[in-house]
């Protein structure tokens, strides 16, 4: 919706069989204005709360008063008026002397003639964030989006003007999203954020990193959470530096080397951090680390955690498996046991290689790293992950896209982990037969990269599992087989299996298959059946 300020010359339209006789007294315009303030605070929007002053003139600027704005850019070509217009408008008319709340959300529509007036959207902006530095004691949250377009392709460009972002003193929470190349954010030198414990920071722009480090060091006193991630990436170097931060969320691709020191850092997400090159460092120092997040690769050459402890709460972990490219196992051997060990291995079809990581076209990627595009090396992968830090809950997802040694992989892994008390898998055969699953695998049969390896479920009981969750995207019959086997080594402490069809049954799982389950079962051992439900705790790659 859109800001419009009201015309008080509107007459209200009046209800069809209601006099002025039985209309009733107004009681809600009686009450006092923090409570009618309170009632403006659940609607939606700030347009929606300065319609109200249609009403009597008991509401007249009421709205204006209320300690929150929220506007957004809605249908403003049908009312014929610029939405960054009504921005200034609304801001300007707000009376409040604090604000618990401002919220800022606009959309770039690429084929409006709104266009032109984006083209100097930092200088429109900046108004706002002084307004907000004035007067914000809360939360403040800025989203300059643009609607992905299939088939689109946003290239960067050298950034046409800087947005700076003034000091907050009493802001508790800063939220900003700009998706504009053109864009170059960046931190006032002077003054303190002495209240913010929130830092948001992304979309597509170019940063000032040099403006962020001192910020983050110096300027924020009892910042909690930082979160930058930024498509853009970063060109040089990158260093956080923080004696108060305890969470910290890192989306972006560093070109050169990034280092954390950070004494009360508990959270550490890393997601797509050097994308795939492996040649790209970090230096972490994080003494108080209880949950780590890793994507992609971990070369103890580049990358090192060299003060953290050996135990971890969370440890989740993707594995982009290409050909000798994704070394990970000094991660694993970085730590000896973990709570939860949370693993996403995502393999590519063989011909696509490294081109389906872009979702506006082929990647364009370091010549050091492009000749890994080709078949999955199970071998490799399975000298990668030989040792896993033991766990008590084992979370394991597998997207292997047409992978023939899937059933390999999914084994090994168990067994990697068998310690574990609650195991959590979601699985998808892909039309693989489950006899690959539990005979050996021999090198004339399938052909496979494995070799001479001989995986099979003998000796495979799992006596310390008391919990086992399956989790198939459509259920087929072996699936259900799969099933059957994974039980079979399953030992006598197994108390409860829930077995989930998140797509629902398939057309090709046969009548009472199912029941078959609890015949491998104990007969104390509780089997529970789900169909069509959504995915639980699993999300995009």
């Amino acid at each position: 919706r859109q800001f419009f300020p009201p015309s008080h010359s509107s007459a209200v339209t009046p209800v069809p069989g209601v006099t002025r006789r039985n209309r009733g007294a107004d009681r809600i315009s009686g009450l006092p204005d923090e409570l009618l303030h309170e009632i403006l605070l659940r609607l939606p929007s700030t347009a929606d709360a300065a319609r109200t002053s249609l009403l009597s003139r008991r509401w007249r600027r009421v709205w204006a008063h209320v300690p929150a704005i929220s506007l957004t850019d809605g249908d403003q070509e049908a009312r014929g008026s610029s939405i960054l217009d009504a921005v200034d408008a609304a801001l300007a008319a707000h009376a409040a002397p604090a604000l618990d709340r401002l919220a800022i959300s606009l959309t770039d529509d690429w084929d409006s003639p709104r266009r032109r007036e984006l083209d100097d959207i930092a200088a429109r902006v900046a108004p706002w964030l002084r307004f907000a530095s004035r007067h914000v004691a809360g939360e403040l949250s800025l989203r300059l989006d643009r609607p992905q377009r299939r088939g689109w392709i946003y290239i960067s460009s050298a950034p046409r003007a800087a947005l700076k972002v003034p000091v907050c003193e009493r802001a508790t929470a800063i939220d900003v999203k700009v998706e504009y190349y053109g864009i170059k954010l960046r931190f006032r030198a002077s003054g303190e954020f002495s209240a913010l414990r929130v830092l948001k920071i992304t979309g597509s722009f170019r940063l000032h990193e040099r403006s962020l480090e001192r910020a983050v060091s110096s300027q924020c006193p009892r910042l909690q959470e930082l979160t930058l991630c930024n498509n853009n990436g970063c060109r040089r170097n990158l260093t956080i530096r923080s004696d108060s931060l305890e969470r910290l969320k890192l989306g972006i691709e560093v070109k050169g080397t990034i280092t954390i020191q950070t004494p009360r850092l508990v959270q550490c997400k890393m997601p797509s951090l050097f994308g795939l090159d492996r040649l790209q460092r970090a230096h972490i120092a994080a003494p108080n680390l209880a949950e780590m997040t890793w994507y992609d690769t971990y070369d103890p050459q580049h990358n090192m955690i060299d003060d953290a402890p050996r135990h971890l709460q969370k440890l989740k972990v993707r594995l982009y498996c290409l050909p000798s490219a994704m070394p990970m196992a000094a991660l694993f051997q970085r730590f000896d046991t973990v709570d939860e060990l949370d693993l996403r291995v995502k393999i590519p079809p063989p011909r696509l290689g490294l081109r389906i990581l872009r979702p506006f076209g082929p990647a364009v990627l370091p010549s050091r790293i492009r000749h890994q595009e080709g078949k999955f090396e199970c071998k490799a992968f399975l000298k990668e992950t030989a040792k896993l830090p033991q766990c008590k809950v084992l979370k394991l997802s597998i997207d292997p896209d047409g992978l023939q040694e899937y059933s390999i992989v999914v084994l090994h892994l168990l067994r990697s982990c068998a310690n574990a008390r609650k195991c959590v898998l979601y699985l998808d055969l892909h039309g693989e037969k489950v006899s690959d699953f539990s005979l050996p695998i021999k090198k004339e049969h399938g052909r496979s990269s494995c070799g001479n390896l001989q995986l099979t479920t003998d000796g495979l009981v799992r006596d310390s599992l008391e919990e086992l969750e399956l989790n198939f995207y459509w259920l087929h019959d072996r699936d259900v087989d799969m099933m059957n086997q994974l039980l079979l080594s399953c030992g006598a402490g197994l108390k409860r299996v829930a077995i989930r069809a998140l797509g629902g049954p398939s057309s090709e799982l046969s009548p009472g298959k199912l029941e078959t389950v609890a015949g491998f079962c104990r007969p104390e051992t509780t089997i529970e059946f789900h169909m069509d439900v959504e995915p639980l705790g699993v999300d995009s790659w």
